[in-house]
């Protein structure tokens, strides 16, 4: 169980580093483990008044990024590799 207030002072420590703000539209496409989750799509969401966005499915990702059209987002290292392979397949 993660205490309100520690979660609150890390996620504003982090944000003095990588400055977020209202103007910042994030997308969060994967399931992250519980307290992951919580501190960087709650937490910072919360101390920073960012926007958050989900995807709908995985399948339909790209195409609501389009849509979304996200300023910051939040992958596990999967889904990064995922979209590498991706960009480098052949046409």
């Amino acid at each position: 169980m993660l205490a309100a207030g520690r979660m609150l002072k890390h996620c504003a420590t982090y944000l003095a580093f990588d400055p977020k703000g209202p103007r910042t539209n994030m997308s969060r496409c994967c399931r992250c483990p519980g307290s992951w989750q919580q501190v960087y799509v709650l937490g910072k969401g919360l101390l920073c008044r960012m926007k958050v966005n989900f995807v709908k499915k995985p399948d339909t990702m790209m195409n609501d990024f389009r849509e979304i059209a996200p300023t910051f987002v939040l992958f596990a290292p999967r889904v990064w590799e995922s979209i590498a392979a991706d960009v480098r397949a052949p046409a």
